[in-house]
């Protein structure tokens, strides 16, 4: 079963916590400007030195996966050390549900 954190600013999130706590963090995103937003590279940042996976799902305009692949290089320019594993892209509520409910490892 996972825990779940739902983080509405950046005054709620305890970094350590979550680092020691979790052995994957899900992050959902909007493409911006081909990658992720910046406030997700501030959150890789802040976990430098995970030891778990991080899976990442995004949305884009368009349904170019090369979107994901940039995320995915681009993660590994801000820590190359902690394991990204692609989620779904592009996907509606329904089909992330579904994906969350698998096992996906």
């Amino acid at each position: 079963m996972r825990s779940v954190y739902i983080l509405k600013s950046k005054d709620d999130i305890d970094y350590n916590k979550i680092k020691e706590n979790n052995d994957e963090i899900l992050l959902f995103f909007p493409i911006w400007w081909y990658t992720f937003p910046l406030v997700i590279a501030t959150f890789i940042t802040k976990i430098k030195g995970y030891k778990g996976r991080v899976i990442f799902f995004a949305n884009s305009y368009t349904n170019d996966h090369q979107y994901m692949v940039n995320s995915l290089n681009d993660f590994n320019k801000v820590d190359p050390n902690i394991t990204y594993v692609e989620g779904l892209f592009n996907k509606s509520e329904e089909e992330h549900i579904s994906y969350l409910k698998g096992d996906n490892k």
